[in-house]
């Protein structure tokens, strides 16, 4: 921090900002991807079917349209409607979406 502190230009910070990216950009170029080197590295799993990609519906579809019921959505998602369903659960407890009276919609 007392690097970047000292560094960034402070008229316009996105230029450093940018730099810094460029810069990591090159690293990776001339010397591939340190983070594989840590014992706590993973990869992604994939997202053709999981949990992600259907909070991803969930929340495509709240935003096309509103307001909608756990049917409706799970009419529209060709997932297992106990995953959706728990995909409902956490987005709520996330904050994400809010559920009242059967009908979600995304939390203001």
């Amino acid at each position: 921090y007392p690097l970047v502190e000292q560094t960034v230009y402070k008229a316009d910070p996105r230029i450093w900002y940018y730099a810094l990216m460029d810069y990591g950009v090159y690293l990776k170029q001339q010397y591939g991807n340190f983070n594989k080197q840590s014992k706590h590295y993973t990869t992604q799993s994939k997202f053709e079917g999981s949990e992600r990609q259907i909070r991803g519906m969930i929340l495509r579809i709240l935003t096309n349209s509103g307001q909608v019921s756990y049917e409706y959505l799970c009419h529209q998602i060709p997932r297992e409607s106990t995953r959706i369903q728990r995909n409902l659960r956490d987005l709520c407890n996330e904050g994400f979406i809010y559920n009242a009276n059967d009908m979600y919609r995304l939390a203001q």
